[in-house]
């Protein structure tokens, strides 16, 4: 069984090139051993979503519901709408600046360096939202103002997290592999992508470990107050910042490089005059037909069309998240719409980290190697895909919940509006448990995302991968962007029309995805592609920028 998230092997264990094995090829590949760096950045980043899913759990009611509301109390009181809006705009601004993160780690600080600076900013405004929260400023009705001012520079601060704590992580593992080691009486291969792959496997876990924090604030919001549900992320975020901190000299460094973003949209530039052919960009090509010298190689020129594919796919990945914010926003106030027993409606949604938690180290341990000894390896296309098909199926089954909703009283299409409801303080008389199904369904998206940050991490130059990371991170916030602009439809009855609308674009953008990239996974010649360096899924030599 190949080895997957466990602590370093014995180091008498016996080593040898993988060149000097004959017949390596036939040898079974499997992932390393994780090294102490990269559990320390994993751990930090479990303590950093703790931190963002713990306070924005409560953002909804925080921000709908007033303070006497009868039924789901609040802070605020801005209406769903525009509360909805408000926590797209901060899933927007959190999405968005981690392209300047990226480029001030990459051209200036160093990854580690930028991290630092952001976790400060990100702990100032956690603390004004501290501050927001607390009787005596909601009181003075200032709390509106105080909040704005604390989600702006946690969206700041967050952008060092978002740009660069997946790179970091990936920095950790500097061995390149092809060593071969005997484990239990057999030979193996140390494959470096299998080991990627685990350690981006494990990253995600921790990342849906950390998002469980929202089942403890929920409980602060309803039990004790919102002050006390906005406490708990601040402690998180202290331990995170001590990791970082305390934790530097077991980390590996990669110091600021000459950013290649300049360059690469010089070069991109002149590609675009012929057509969009990037050897066109080339040095040798650039002197002969337009007497130009340029700073870059032949072998930049190389890395930037592997960017440029992987680019390429993310343009699937807005659609996803499209759907996926519906499960902070408008899943929850869904949820509200129906007899909870007692429980919040926005603790509901917990049920989809605790399947991921459950399901992905089960996959990663054992369904994955179980594929391969059978000879089937699902590449990063498969994995997209199968999450995307996922995906469709979840969304379509919150139009069903919807449509069950609108069949029953007392308020049918217009749920806790009518005067049945008694100002909002009875939902429509159908238990909340048949929404469960939804958040299943969305968990298995752990075929996607983690194949999403093992793709921009594998194919990124050296001096562009906080760039990759980041224009991952950016198709979040034109998802967020997307639902901003169909925000007019989030009201009753027009929601089942919107989770259908959104089933069928979801299960199109699927389709495209796999017909236009699912090449890569099929044939002989696809599963030899597999076990190369770069991922198999970039590596067909037909898919050039020209040709596309």
């Amino acid at each position: 069984m190949e080895k997957s998230h466990s602590l370093p092997t014995d180091p008498t264990e016996p080593t040898e090139p993988a060149s000097e094995i004959p017949d390596v090829d036939k040898l079974p590949r499997v992932a390393d051993s994780i090294p102490l760096s990269v559990w320390l950045v994993a751990l930090l980043a479990l303590a950093e979503r703790f931190t963002f899913y713990g306070l924005s759990a409560p953002f909804q009611n925080y921000m709908q519901n007033g303070r006497d509301d009868p039924l789901r109390p609040g802070a605020l009181g801005w209406g769903q709408r525009t509360a909805s809006l408000t926590s797209n705009l901060f899933y927007i601004l959190t999405c968005i600046t981690p392209i300047f993160g990226a480029i001030a780690a990459d051209k200036w600080l160093g990854r580690y360096r930028l991290l630092v600076v952001s976790f400060a900013i990100y702990l100032v405004g956690t603390v004004l939202l501290l501050v927001s929260s607390l009787p005596e400023v909601l009181g003075r009705k200032s709390g509106g103002g105080v909040f704005i001012t604390s989600i702006i520079l946690i969206g700041v601060g967050m952008s060092g997290a978002n740009a660069n704590l997946a790179a970091f992580i990936g920095d950790q593992y500097t061995k390149e592999g092809g060593t071969v080691e005997v484990r239990n009486g057999n030979r193996v291969v140390i494959d470096r992508d299998r080991t990627i792959e685990s350690i981006y496997n494990l990253f995600y876990w921790c990342l849906n470990v950390g998002s469980l924090s929202g089942i403890a604030t929920t409980l602060l919001e309803r039990n004790v107050g919102f002050w006390a549900a906005f406490l708990l992320p601040l402690c998180a975020l202290s331990i995170s910042a001590a990791l970082l901190v305390f934790g530097r000299r077991h980390y590996t460094m990669c110091a600021p490089e000459k950013s290649a973003l300049p360059d690469a949209v010089r070069a991109s530039l002149y590609a675009s005059r012929s057509g969009f052919r990037m050897d066109h960009a080339k040095p040798q090509y650039q002197l002969e037909h337009h007497a130009r010298q340029v700073p870059w190689s032949e072998s930049f020129v190389d890395e930037l069309k592997q960017g440029l594919k992987a680019c390429r796919m993310l343009l699937a990945w807005p659609i996803l998240w499209l759907c996926r914010v519906q499960l902070s926003t408008n899943l929850i106030s869904q949820a509200a719409q129906m007899d909870t027993a007692s429980v919040p409606n926005d603790m509901i949604y917990n049920a989809n980290p605790v399947v991921i938690i459950i399901f992905l180290p089960l996959f990663d341990s054992f369904l994955y190697p179980w594929l391969r000894r059978r000879g089937i390896t699902l590449n990063a296309v498969t994995r997209i895909s199968l999450g995307f098909v996922l995906e469709a199926f979840a969304i379509a089954y919150a139009a069903i919940v919807q449509k069950l909703i609108y069949s029953y009283g007392p308020c049918y299409e217009f749920p806790l509006q009518c005067a049945a409801s008694q100002g909002g303080a009875i939902p429509n008389h159908i238990s909340v448990a048949v929404q469960i199904p939804v958040y299943v369904l969305e968990a298995f998206e752990i075929f996607a995302t983690p194949a999403g940050y093992e793709m921009a991490f594998l194919l990124s130059p050296k001096s562009m991968k906080s760039i990759l990371q980041a224009m991952f991170s950016l198709t979040n916030a034109v998802g967020a962007s997307l639902s901003i602009a169909i925000s007019p439809i989030y009201k009753n009855p027009a929601l089942l029309w919107m989770y259908v609308s959104l089933a069928v674009a979801m299960a199109i953008d699927s389709s495209v995805f796999y017909l236009v990239f699912g090449i890569f996974d099929s044939g002989e010649e696809g599963q030899k592609k597999n076990e190369k360096k770069i991922a198999p899924i970039m590596q067909d030599p037909e898919l050039d920028v020209e040709t596309q």
